[in-house]
């Protein structure tokens, strides 16, 4: 409480350097789904720069389990996300099906309200390989649409490949206003997508979707159920090798 943007000033990639998170279960402990109120990540790291974190569970938030706004070099390896709780936030935030595990935005109050300075750093370079999401919202990704200035603020070189996505509300990679991202050599099973690019560019390819659905308890945002969404990419995303069966909408929905 009390904290305000005089209280942290050093931003862009200075806050926090050289970080390895190795092994380990990382619980939240949120059981209560009709009463706890809190909304709460697991790890929290913005404005950061060269940030390994692997061969580690996380489990039980009501938010993103990691939330790494505003970092460079990141690499996420061999990790396995589950059972997010529908919390006091069930009809509200997270009822989107936007809660990713892995939480890209920049640093802007319409993005990150409670993080500071607000100097609009965004993620870039950042690698996610060889993990597994099992009943949770979303993977990885921002779907910030918003910005405080209506400039977009765009994420850079994002790669998630050889990962896991299975039983989610909403999709495995949301990847908004990002350039140069990759989605590769990914399965998805009983999720709302695969992945959704919107005012991106990249590349996804090599790609299993086995099956798709439409979350109503946990996801009211209305463009679920194709297994790959591409949607007003006017620089381009490629699309190739990849397979989508038992989709409940399109198996590939370019707009």
């Amino acid at each position: 409480d009390g904290v305000n943007e005089t209280d942290c000033v050093t931003g862009e990639y200075d806050q926090v350097q050289h970080v390895i998170i190795e092994g380990g279960t990382w619980d939240r402990n949120i059981i209560d789904q009709g009463t706890d109120t809190r909304a709460a990540a697991v790890i929290r790291i913005n404005h950061g720069d060269d940030i390994t974190i692997r061969n580690t569970t996380l489990l039980h938030a009501s938010d993103h389990f990691m939330n790494l706004s505003g970092t460079n070099h990141v690499t996420i390896e061999n990790m396995t996300f589950h059972d997010f709780v529908y919390s006091y936030l069930d009809k509200q935030y997270s009822k989107r099906g936007l809660n990713e595990c892995v939480h890209t935005d920049s640093m802007q109050k319409v993005c990150e309200p409670s993080s500071y300075p607000q100097d609009n750093t965004v993620v870039q370079n950042m690698t996610v390989d060889g993990c597994t999401f099992l009943n949770v919202p979303c993977g990885v990704g921002s779907h910030s649409w918003t910005t405080d200035d209506q400039t977009i603020y765009r994420s850079n070189n994002i790669t998630v490949k050889n990962c896991i996505f299975k039983n989610l509300a909403g999709r495995g990679v949301d990847a908004y206003s990002t350039d140069n991202f990759i989605v590769e050599n990914c399965t998805a099973e009983d999720c709302a997508s695969l992945v959704l690019a919107r005012d991106a560019t990249g590349e996804i390819t090599g790609n299993t979707v086995n099956s798709t659905k439409v979350d109503t308890d946990h996801n009211v945002i209305g463009d679920e159920g194709s297994g790959i969404s591409v949607l007003d990419c006017p620089e381009g995303v490629t699309v190739t090798n990849n397979q989508v069966f038992n989709a409940v909408k399109n198996g590939i929905w370019i707009r």
